[in-house]
């Protein structure tokens, strides 16, 4: 048994946050817990020691509010065709955008209020637990309602998460990855970017009921913070720098030959390089630059017309379609490309570019414009729509943005104006957005991450480069910006945290 360092509130809550973000895919994906407080489980441990949770955050009282950032924006010089100059913002888009956002967040508002999320088409509302909400729309809708000026809902948003979120009435099981990337980064950026002390007690306290679920036999992740490197890098692997899909965490071995960049191992791949720009810790970009050799070599298929995807592979075959999940690739391998340059970097831009383009044609293919879960491709590069169920995923429209920010190309917003136009013809209803059946028939259900990720980076990529500005922030696998060290809320070097060397714990952590 050990007990947990008494290390201070900021260090909890940052370590256990890179921790989970780290290797979460690859480990517990589907994962469930219950949320009991930490000392709540270690009392029933025999021997154990714990320290106490922190109580209830305060009731909210009166707040300042937040200043409009719309006339933040920088000035609007369009060129001789009428057009925003590279880098610029297009403010009559933003708006159309933000416009969006609001009718997204009133319907839930209206119909949802204190649940999970909106159902849209009957007007009533669903949890993800039973007979409890965790507040997942608030939570990822904060940071959204924050970056594009929508003071009074993010001052909703932030007063239901205050006031209403209570962990301690949540008795059943909980996705512990959905909770993180959803709740504590919901909870951490909002802190970042407005640093009301409220949100960051909150996150405190769900980090150390989360921590309690990383206490197994194996150290997978025990201390993942500690020892993430030492055991990532030892997991036995047909592979040499792949993640397996299914693993066997006792003695982290792979339990089948099956690869992708896809469910289950997505954010295992996208988190190295962020982790690596985010802490300035090498090894974790050493640990991107295996992967994204890997996945070039083993994985991606580069058809003759010019194609690129990434299917799944199992048992050494290569399938012939590729998820809506692997389209964040594109975004992926230009970070990668731009953040270091080296020996390929003009290669793997030019890999991102083809994904991302693979994935915009994907929506283009369909009669509602919107991409499907699954699109199959022939072997010379031409695609099949395989169903049209779209659940308002942003993979596809978060690669336009990274390469719009990259490159300044303006296809890349002519696409992202376009798959804003089929979300207003095939999603939008007078309450809110519907997701898409496998027959493009409405889906009764608006979810969290459509308001978190695809309308923020649809935002964004009409925004100019200084609204969130990626050289001082990066998002999290739900779009949730995180200030860069050196930079944002992280600027000052004596609040840093300790990164861990692998080997190295503290001395009051008894293993």
């Amino acid at each position: 048994m050990f007990c947990t360092p008494k290390l201070s509130r900021r260090a909890r809550v940052l370590m256990l946050s890179v921790a989970i973000l780290y290797a979460m895919y690859t480990l517990f994906t589907y994962s469930t817990f219950t949320l009991l407080p930490t000392a709540e489980i270690l009392s029933k441990m025999e021997g154990s020691q714990y320290h106490e949770t922190p109580k209830s955050p305060p009731q909210r009282t009166n707040q300042k509010k937040l200043v409009d950032n719309t006339s933040e924006i920088s000035s609007y010089s369009p060129d001789l065709n009428g057009n925003p100059v590279a880098g610029e913002a297009d403010p009559e888009k933003q708006e159309f955008i933000r416009n969006m956002i609001r009718h997204a967040w009133s319907g839930y508002m209206k119909y949802a209020q204190g649940s999970d999320e909106l159902k849209p088409l009957s007007k009533s509302n669903m949890n993800w637990t039973y007979l409890s909400s965790t507040l997942f729309t608030p939570l990822d809708s904060m940071s959204t309602l924050y970056i594009v000026g929508l003071s009074q809902e993010f001052n909703e948003a932030k007063s239901l998460v205050i006031n209403q979120l209570n962990y301690d009435v949540i008795k059943t099981d909980i996705n512990v990855f959905e909770t993180v990337i959803r709740a504590l980064g919901g909870l951490i950026s909002a802190y970042d970017l407005e640093q009301d002390k409220r949100l960051l007690d909150i996150a405190v306290d769900l980090a150390d009921r989360l921590e309690s679920s990383f206490r197994t036999p194996t150290g997978i992740p025990n201390n993942m913070a500690l020892r993430a490197l030492e055991q990532i890098t030892s997991i036995k692997t047909s592979i040499e720098g792949l993640a397996p899909k299914t693993l066997n965490s006792q003695f982290l071995r792979e339990i089948s030959r099956d690869y992708s960049v896809s469910a289950e191992t997505d954010s295992y791949y996208e988190y190295l390089n962020k982790l690596w720009i985010s802490t300035g810790d090498i090894r974790y970009r050493k640990l991107y630059d295996a992967a994204a050799s890997a996945i070039e070599k083993y994985i991606l298929v580069r058809t003759p017309n010019g194609r690129a995807y990434i299917p799944e592979r199992h048992n050494d075959v290569l399938g012939l379609e590729f998820h809506h999940l692997s389209c964040f690739a594109g975004g992926m391998f230009a970070s990668g490309a731009v953040t270091l340059k080296n020996e390929h970097s003009d290669r793997y831009i030019e890999i991102a570019a083809e994904l991302t383009r693979t994935c915009y044609d994907s929506y283009q293919i369909r009669a509602t414009k919107l991409g499907g879960e699954w699109t199959r491709v022939s072997q010379e590069g031409d695609l099949y729509a395989s169903g049209h169920a779209y659940h308002l995923r942003p993979e596809a429209v978060e690669s336009i943005f990274y390469m719009w920010r990259y490159t300044h190309d303006p296809k890349y917003r002519e696409w992202g104006w376009n798959i804003v136009q089929a979300l207003e013809t095939s999603c939008k209803d007078d309450v809110g957005y519907h997701g898409l059946n496998n027959s493009g028939k409405p889906f009764d259900r608006q979810e969290s991450f459509f308001i978190a990720e695809t309308l923020k980076y649809l935002f964004l990529l009409f925004s100019d480069d200084q609204t969130v500005d990626l050289n001082e922030y990066v998002f999290n696998t739900e779009a949730h910006p995180i200030s860069i060290r050196g930079h944002g809320r992280r600027k000052d070097r004596k609040k840093w945290v300790e990164i861990p060397q692998p080997g190295k714990f503290p001395k009051n952590w008894n293993l």
